[in-house]
């Protein structure tokens, strides 16, 4: 296998997770703070960086510091358009 093949399935073991797929699709529209993310979702800062870390691991999402706040954004403008929850039936 490939290592660009393993790199695509971590890539979609990371999305396989609904609250990440949740923060991938509050980041679609714009850098938000981990604080801004857990209000969103109503979880907590604490699962929310969990998560963050994992995306982030696989190249999803990358961090920006600002004083004590961290700010996250999509790495990739497809990952932006993607949509991902257009994909999916209700």
């Amino acid at each position: 296998m490939v290592e660009q093949h393993y790199n695509a399935a971590e890539l979609f073991k990371a999305m396989a997770n609904p609250k990440r797929v949740a923060i991938i699709d509050v980041l679609s529209s714009g850098e938000l703070s981990v604080n801004e993310i857990a209000k969103r979702l109503k979880i907590s800062k604490t699962n929310v960086s969990q998560h963050l870390s994992h995306l982030r691991h696989v190249g999803i999402v990358k961090p920006r510091r600002d004083g004590l706040n961290v700010y996250y954004e999509l790495v990739h403008e497809g990952i932006k358009r993607l949509g991902i929850l257009k994909f999916v039936k209700s």
